[in-house]
């Protein structure tokens, strides 16, 4: 048992050294990097005591913390209004984008939505995963993505500086399961536009 906790912990410290010191690399050598997250994730299978560990960084962000949003039960015919605004790039793109809210509409509430506690990054705090009541937890690892899959019209963003609008935290709000999840955030995807 103790070998495998020396395996566990350097594993987790090589992943946690390689987060730090390949975007340093990158820039002292002309490289491109422009930022990225790292997760590390165990399952019960991969723990001594059956525990799950989920952790997340946002490498290169220079503001990040940690909310509540408490669970909570809804009317029959309540709905949610996605907004959206700019993300900046930098302090004073963020300011300027300040009071640029575009309201794009509005999707329906469920009857009941679940404790999650979400990560928020950058200035604009951007919603970025988490973890709610139930166990389930949503991370994301910032990659350019399939250009041919953006909807320019779309509502829905991967996370966003709106709760109401990221589908990560829609599905930590809504789902008991990882496959529900899943399910719950591809169909937001595929009904209001994935941008």
């Amino acid at each position: 048992m103790k070998k495998y906790r020396i395996f566990a912990f350097l594993l987790i410290f090589l992943l946690i050294c390689s987060s730090l010191i390949t975007p340093f690399a990158l820039e002292n050598e002309g490289g491109s990097w422009t930022g990225g997250c790292t997760n590390i994730l165990v399952g019960k299978e991969a723990s001594v005591d059956g525990s799950v560990i989920g952790s997340y960084s946002c490498d290169g962000a220079i503001y990040a913390k940690t909310v509540v949003i408490p669970g909570a039960t809804h009317k029959k015919d309540a709905t949610i209004p996605i907004y959206f605004k700019p993300y900046p790039n930098n302090y004073s793109q963020y300011l300027d984008a300040f009071d640029k809210e575009v309201k794009l509409g509005e999707i329906p509430q469920v009857a009941e939505t679940y404790r999650c506690i979400v990560n928020l990054v950058y200035y604009d705090e951007q919603n970025c995963g988490g973890l709610n009541e139930y166990g389930v937890c949503i991370g994301e690892t910032t990659i350019s993505g399939n250009r041919a899959l953006r909807n320019p019209n779309g509502w829905m963003y991967a996370y966003s500086n709106y709760p109401e609008s990221s589908l990560m935290v829609l599905g930590l709000q809504r789902a008991k399961t990882a496959r529900e999840a899943v399910k719950i955030i591809g169909s937001l995807a595929e009904k209001y536009g994935y941008a």
